[in-house]
């Protein structure tokens, strides 16, 4: 503030001429200060004061001696230091007859080798002190025009500020600024340390120079250089001269920042090597990853020749090293995915079984990743089914095996006669063969169960989903939802009805080819249809592409749909029966899609109690249909505290209320069957039977296929349900909070545990059609509803996405149209019910459902 004054009141002053000066350096004590005058120069030694006049031409030798004459003080041509714009001291001459000098007062300057200037008014005289030795000592002259009395009054203010600011321990701060924040010191820096104790800047320097040195010498070793030795560094620290520094306030000497500047020196010098090397790190680890792709697609070309080649390879399973941590290395096998697997000849439901592993997951197994989720810039998921997870699991000790055995040496042959004694004995005998047996029962009930997946128990998943995939397989939206899930941190066990060897009695029922394990870098783009199957279906209880028959054989498909329910509550059970502890222990949830979701909506769980941690039923409309052979399998089966989503669409071809098989079938005015008045979705049931916690989601525009429409609302959805499943419920009430989201649902019916009628928490909300395309990821879409810019690029992706949505509904009313014409309205045969038949599974529901344990 008092240097903005200072120039804003000597800016007239300043202005007409660059700075510049006229020095006189004293050569021996005492030094004499020399100031332009009006009439010449006056000249101040000690207490004394000589007037010195320049008169006119009279020459510059002359004057110089004048000067000597009049101080004592020898001084020479050199040392004089002209202001810039002035050639000769000459040119500072008074012209002949001016009567004198013209330059006028000006402040006089002291600067001393490298160290900082410091001001001394013209009224401060021996403010140096007076008659005493400097040497090495510079004074300058000022020329400028004018100076006004408001100048030496700010002058006289800034001196007084700068000499308390000097009293407060101001180098400390500076030692603070520069270990606190990593700042390099300068020269000023240095300079204002000198007031600082000796042995404790030594220390701070010391400690911060080798801090400096020991990660230069470790970045150097990362980049596999030769470290830095000892000598080259650490001697010149241990040499450095840190001898006391003294106050320049206090007492005259040389100047004291050599010291410090040479600390300075080193320290910038550590510096900048420490940039260099951070530099030409990141230069290898970007090589480093890219020599690592180039070896794992070189391995793996290696693998498939191999395999091609020579028949079936023996080669152990991938090693892939990483570093972590940074300042340590650490190798971690990853088993990949081209590990030579055994086909099995006949796999059982457990082999056969589908898992989704999440992130944490994959690294605990320490398997290769083989699948991404949308929006993904690498893979992190893996997904294939449970032998396969085996086989690659065992790779890893295939090889060790294999070493162990050629390291075996031969019995000797009094060993062997030894053994063949005892075999001879019968008790021996028996207790051997008792003991075998005992061994391979234990490992066939291993084999027929998810002890597998015990491993997983320590890697911090977020939960556990059994899911039941529809009447196609476990693909198109079973498999994108079984993703998506995985994404979000969940452990997906998906049992397979279709992969079952078609020779078995269970695949002369339901049969599709399977394709192998997907390697790391297979194609597995999120919107393929079919990544899990390589034939279309086959078997009695197959009906995927049989929806328009069912108007000509009624009985047949009633038949038909029970017994396919029968066949997927069974697979539930066997499945949950044989997972781990830990799982049953922490709880798990159940869902499906479609006929799954028939499947779990009719599922009778009341057995597992507070195991089932809720469940969702997507693509189902819970209501007595052509799905559903008798009004009570239209009801949820299962235990009624159990907190149920149920997720449908308004244009469901199957199970909608405006257009669907189930409407026209309920509507035949001649053998119709089903709920006449079909809503299209579970409210009505769930207050019916009063669920504890439910809650419908009912999607505009949706088809049986909701991701084409609602990908991203879906998972946000499960976001929340697999979180707080007890208050899904309340889904409105929460996102109202958050402005990206209280616009996506809207409340169309609701009842709560307060109404005296009803006594339950269930809410029916209505979700418009999404305003961003499906096909970009949640984290775009995010993106997309904080800015307004975009809008082309966005009205583009939703028209190509209204054309694939377009498609899909064209091919849905044609089926649909053919349903339709069955009816005998127009004059086809018409429906018939008939009440289904007992079976073996009959007794399994109880008769009465049990609520509020």
């Amino acid at each position: 503030t008092f240097l903005a004054a200072f120039c804003a009141c000597s800016h007239q002053s300043l202005q007409p001429r660059q700075e510049g000066a006229v020095s006189l350096r004293a050569a021996a004590a005492p030094v004499a200060r020399v100031r332009a005058e009006t009439s010449g120069f006056r000249v101040v030694l000690g207490s004394q004061r000589f007037q010195v006049a320049w008169g006119p031409g009279e020459t510059t030798a002359a004057f110089q001696r004048r000067i000597e004459a009049a101080t004592g003080v020898p001084v020479e041509s050199q040392d004089f230091r002209l202001p810039s714009g002035v050639a000769a001291l000459e040119d500072l001459r008074p012209a002949a007859g001016s009567g004198g000098g013209s330059l006028k007062v000006a402040p006089t300057i002291w600067l001393s080798d490298s160290r900082a200037s410091s001001e001394v008014s013209d009224t401060e005289e021996g403010a140096f002190g007076e008659g005493k030795e400097r040497a090495s000592q510079e004074w300058y002259l000022l020329p400028v025009e004018d100076w006004s009395p408001q100048v030496l009054v700010f002058g006289g203010i800034f001196v007084v500020v700068i000499a308390l600011l000097a009293a407060v321990d101001w180098p400390l701060v500076k030692l603070w600024m520069m270990n606190g924040m990593n700042y390099p010191m300068n020269g000023m820096d240095m300079m204002g340390m000198q007031g600082m104790p000796a042995g404790s800047l030594r220390n701070q320097m010391n400690g911060r120079l080798e801090q400096l040195e020991q990660e230069l010498c470790h970045l150097r070793g990362l980049r596999h250089m030769p470290a830095m030795h000892e000598a080259t560094m650490q001697p010149q620290l241990q040499a450095m001269p840190f001898a006391p520094i003294a106050n320049p306030y206090q007492s005259a000497g040389p100047a004291p920042a050599a010291g410090n500047d040479k600390n300075h020196a080193v320290l910038m010098q550590a510096h900048s090597e420490l940039l260099e090397a951070l530099k030409a790190q990141q230069a290898v680890h970007s090589e480093l990853a890219k020599s690592h792709t180039e070896l794992m697609k070189a391995h793996h070309s290696v693998l498939n020749k191999m395999a091609t080649n020579s028949g079936p390879s023996t080669a152990g399973p991938a090693i892939i090293t990483s570093g972590q941590g940074g300042m340590s290395q650490t190798i971690k096998q990853v088993i990949s995915n081209d590990a030579p697997l055994t086909q099995l000849s006949e796999p059982t439901l457990v082999d056969n079984t589908l898992l989704f592993l999440p992130p944490g997951a994959v690294i605990e197994l320490g398997i290769e990743p083989n699948m991404d989720d949308k929006g993904d810039l690498q893979k992190e998921l893996w997904f294939g089914r449970v032998w396969e997870l085996r086989g690659l699991l065992n790779a890893k000790y295939d090889a060790l095996g294999q070493k162990v055995k050629a390291k075996m040496e031969k019995l000797p042959a009094r060993v062997v006669r030894e053994l063949d004694r005892k075999m001879a004995d019968p008790k021996v005998r028996a207790l051997l063969v008792r003991m075998a047996a005992r061994w391979k029962g234990a490992a066939l009930r291993s084999h027929m169960s998810l002890n597998v997946l015990a491993r997983l128990r320590f890697c911090n998943m977020r939960g556990s989903v059994v899911y039941a995939h529809g009447s196609g397989g476990c693909s198109w939206d079973n498999f994108r939802i079984c993703r998506m899930i995985a994404k979000l941190g969940m452990l997906v066990i998906a049992p397979d009805g279709f992969a079952y060897p078609p020779s078995t009695a269970m695949g002369q029922l339901r049969h599709k080819d399977v394709c192998p394990l997907k390697k790391g870098d297979d194609n597995v783009d999120y919107w393929e249809g079919d990544l899990m199957y390589a034939s279309s279906a086959s078997g009695a209880a197959n009906y995927s592409t049989k929806a328009d028959k069912v108007l000509e054989k009624p009985q047949e498909f009633m038949a038909l749909y029970e017994k396919c329910y029968q066949l997927r509550r069974s697979e539930l059970h066997f499945i949950i029966k044989r997972l781990p502890q830990w799982i049953l222990t922490q709880g798990f949830f159940l869902g499906g899609t479609s006929e799954g979701a028939m499947t779990v909506a009719r599922f009778d769980d009341q057995r597992y109690g507070e195991q089932i941690i809720g469940r969702f039923i997507n693509s189902f409309g819970i209501e007595y249909c052509y799905f559903t052979p008798t009004p009570n399998d239209g009801k949820i089966g299962g235990q009624l505290d159990v907190p149920t989503l149920n997720i449908i669409g308004t244009k469901d071809q199957y199970f909608g209320a405006i257009d669907s098989v189930a409407k026209i079938v309920a509507n035949d005015p001649t053998n119709g069957y089903g709920e006449k008045d079909l809503t299209g979705n579970g409210y009505k049931t769930m207050v019916a039977q009063k669920l504890n916690v439910g809650l419908v989601c009912v999607l505009e525009e949706g088809v049986h296929s909701p991701c084409n429409t609602h990908d991203n609302f879906l998972r946000q959805l499960f976001q929340h349900f697999f979180t707080r499943a007890a208050s899904i419920w309340e889904l409105d009430q929460i996102w109202s909070g958050d402005p990206t989201l209280k616009g996506l649902v809207e409340v169309k019916q609701s009842t709560t545990n307060e109404d005296a009628f009803t006594g339950c928490n269930i809410k029916q909300l209505f979700v418009p059609t999404m305003p961003f395309p499906n096909r970009m990821s949640l984290r775009e879409v995010q993106a997309l509803r904080c800015i307004t810019r975009g809008g082309d690029v966005l009205a583009t992706a939703m028209r190509q996405e209204g054309e694939i949505i377009k498609k899909e509904k064209a091919a849905i009313a044609a089926k649909l149209d053919a349903v339709r014409a069955g009816s005998s309205k127009n004059g086809g045969k018409g429906f018939q019910q008939t009440t289904a038949q007992s079976n073996f599974y009959h007794g399994d529901a109880q008769r009465e459902v049990k609520n509020h344990k």
